[in-house]
């Protein structure tokens, strides 16, 4: 029994040392590998990519739109005090309370799903998450302190200042008509204006990535990049307003996030020398079911949790 379970176990361990099987494997997966060359040649596209976004003049030219945050001062460690928190995420909202000390933290948290309101005016979805700002601070017994609140998109936002940020494109699981031509802020402060059960203080948006670099910050001063890599793909970055061509207005100091929506990168069609036929096949189904864009095909999980 012992000879027979051992020459089972030797053919085995021949079958998967054989030459032809590791050889085949090779080159099934060598499409995969990508040359030191081809990794330079993608890094100058970007750079010629984020170059044309930062352009006032050839901004709409390029797929990595560098949004400007207008975020120019950054966390230190030593912030005090109490933070409410929206967090808006495909079809969940997320209501925070965030209470910092100096290099230390405490957050509460409570899910709502939000619901589909293609077919509403687009005031009915900030009204909802003033609804759910509500039931949070009553649960947590906030409605009258007027705490400073955040209001987090995972999604491009067109930022004019700190307080005018406007959805430049729809997103289909989430923003709904009209949307795109509003001051998210000051739809947000009506909504809440609206009911008799909560009140604010000062209210700003920004872009989930954004919001990751300045917790970075906070933890680390040295922090300049914050990359988010889920279902979709984004780097924000800390840039030189010098060098930041679509900013308006006057700096208050000499560096702002940039959000570079770069999950757009090759939309115009510099990355379609990398698909390999895994790509090609995966992209063609995905993007028949759920109109998935290349973007997100060769550089996030959005495919793969498909």
């Amino acid at each position: 029994m012992a000879d027979q379970s051992a020459d089972q176990h030797s053919s085995i361990s021949s079958f998967y040392s054989s030459s032809n099987i590791r050889t085949g494997v090779y080159d099934c997966c060598s499409a995969l590998f990508i040359s030191n060359d081809t990794i330079q040649e993608v890094m100058a596209k970007f750079l010629e990519d984020v170059n044309l976004g930062m352009n006032s003049t050839n901004h709409d030219k390029s797929c990595v739109k560098c949004f400007v945050t207008y975020i120019e001062s950054f966390p230190n460690g030593h912030e005090r005090g109490r933070y409410l928190g929206i967090e808006v995420r495909g079809i969940q909202v997320r209501v925070i309370l965030l209470r910092l000390k100096p290099h230390q933290y405490d957050m509460s948290s409570k899910s709502f799903s939000l619901p589909k309101f293609e077919a509403y005016d687009s005031t009915d979805m900030f009204d909802f998450l003033a609804e759910c700002l509500a039931i949070f601070t009553k649960e947590h017994n906030l409605q009258e302190h007027n705490l400073p609140l955040g209001v987090a998109f995972f999604s491009p936002l067109l930022k004019k200042s700190l307080t005018f940020v406007q959805i430049p494109q729809c997103n289909k699981d989430l923003f709904v008509r009209d949307s795109e031509k509003e001051n998210v802020v000051a739809m947000m402060r009506n909504s809440i204006a609206k009911r008799n059960d909560v009140f604010v203080g000062d209210i700003f948006a920004l872009n989930n990535t954004a919001g990751t670099l300045l917790c970075g910050a906070w933890t680390d001063r040295s922090c300049l990049l914050a990359l988010y890599h889920g279902i979709g793909f984004n780097i924000c970055y800390v840039e030189k307003i010098e060098h930041v061509g679509t900013y308006k207005g006057e700096p208050t100091g000499n560096r702002v996030i940039i959000n570079t929506e770069c999950g757009a990168f090759g939309d115009d069609g510099k990355l379609s020398f990398l698909q390999t036929t895994f790509d090609k096949q995966v992209g063609n189904f995905i993007s028949l079911e759920t109109g998935a864009r290349q973007r997100h095909l060769l550089k996030s999980g959005g495919w793969g949790s498909r």
